[in-house]
């Protein structure tokens, strides 16, 4: 919506595509003649308003095998020094907030903004009535052991319903990840006493590539069942011909 004009027409085959799988795959826009730049790509715009995009090189060969053969607590440190550069840049010295869940991701980012800003983090998670959905305890037992103050925020229907309406009204295209209202709600309620905000969900988006949602139930059952299973299963997969192909 705000990358279309009011007479741009919709894409049918990127329409079947969402909603099928949830999700329109780059470099397919919702819209006719309007691209996405695809995972691994980068756009340069010239002086005469031209626009290219263009493949990231990927890392050379000499390159990787001298990273392979690197200690893996050299690594470690290696990891741990450029992470904390990449947040150093991003907060600076403001008060940050962090969206806190259970899940590693997001407390490695708490983690790292409590050793970059020591005393200026505050973790902030939405909670939820359903036992199998709220992670609350979870989350304020990692910011307790951090010492970072810990906000629960819970949110009802007529909040959602707003942050419906305001998503509705500024996403460019059509987006069904169920996280984007507890998010948006969160934001609004959290930038009151933060500066700055910071989020480690779904960070395969970072890399363009969100699992869609055809690919999602085969992984979940995967992950589910034993490791002996899975490789009964895979072992027997490798023996079946499909299309000529094993």
């Amino acid at each position: 919506r705000l990358l279309a004009e009011p007479e741009c027409d919709l894409d049918s085959q990127s329409v079947q595509e969402f909603l099928r799988f949830f999700y329109v795959a780059p470099p397919r826009s919702i819209y006719k003649e309007i691209s996405r730049i695809e995972s691994g790509h980068y756009l340069t715009v010239a002086n005469n308003g031209a626009l290219a995009t263009h493949k990231l090189e990927p890392i050379p060969a000499n390159e990787r095998e001298s990273a392979s053969m690197d200690s893996a607590d050299a690594t470690l440190r290696q990891f741990q020094n450029l992470f904390e550069a990449s947040i150093e840049r991003r907060i600076g010295g403001r008060r940050v907030g962090v969206f806190l869940s259970s899940g590693v991701d997001s407390a490695t980012l708490m983690a790292g903004c409590q050793r970059i800003v020591a005393d200026q983090v505050e973790a902030f998670t939405v909670g939820f009535d359903a036992p199998e959905l709220d992670e609350s305890a979870a989350a304020r037992a990692y910011a307790d052991c951090l010492g970072v103050p810990h906000t629960t925020l819970r949110f009802n229907s007529s909040d959602y319903l707003a942050a419906f309406k305001k998503n509705a009204h500024e996403f460019d295209q059509p987006f069904a990840d169920p996280a984007t209202l507890p998010l948006t709600c969160a934001a609004g309620a959290a930038k009151e006493s933060v500066e700055v905000l910071t989020d480690g969900s779904g960070s395969d988006g970072l890399f363009g590539a969100p699992i869609p949602r055809h690919l999602r139930f085969p992984l979940e059952f995967s992950d589910r069942s034993p490791v002996a299973l899975r490789k009964f299963i895979g072992a027997g997969l490798s023996q079946v011909e499909f299309l000529g192909l094993t």
